[in-house]
């Protein structure tokens, strides 16, 4: 299998800025991502057009929290947000996050640097 997604900015850090919808979402590390003031591995603001992920978090738990936050940015861009009940959207972008990972067989460390590709 090749390298995935030229969506990964780089490699083992995905802090970098990602088109959702035609809508650039800001993704950062953070020390401690805090939900509704509860800890987080990761958190989306859809309103702010950011995403932040747990800087002390695995590569591989990184990058399935980035694609599980990437999924709710994605269902609030489309609209589907507006409507739905959030325990199903959280159920929906994890089971989504989780595929993603297991089919495509994701490795971080393979991750290449947009710089480098060019």
């Amino acid at each position: 299998m090749g390298t995935f997604p030229l969506w990964f900015p780089m490699k083992n850090k995905l802090e970098g800025h990602y088109d959702v919808l035609g809508e650039i979402y800001s993704v950062e590390e953070v020390k401690q991502p805090e939900l509704d003031g509860e800890h987080a591995l990761g958190t989306c603001d859809s309103e702010k057009k950011e995403i932040e992920i747990k800087e002390s978090e695995s590569n591989d738990s990184k990058l399935e929290t980035l694609i599980h936050e990437l999924g709710h940015a994605t269902i609030d861009e489309s609209g589907l947000g507006e409507d739905m009940d959030a325990q199903v959207e959280h159920v929906i972008v994890t089971a989504f996050a989780k595929t993603m990972i297991r089919n495509f067989k994701i490795e971080p460390i393979k991750i290449q640097s947009r710089k480098s590709r060019d």
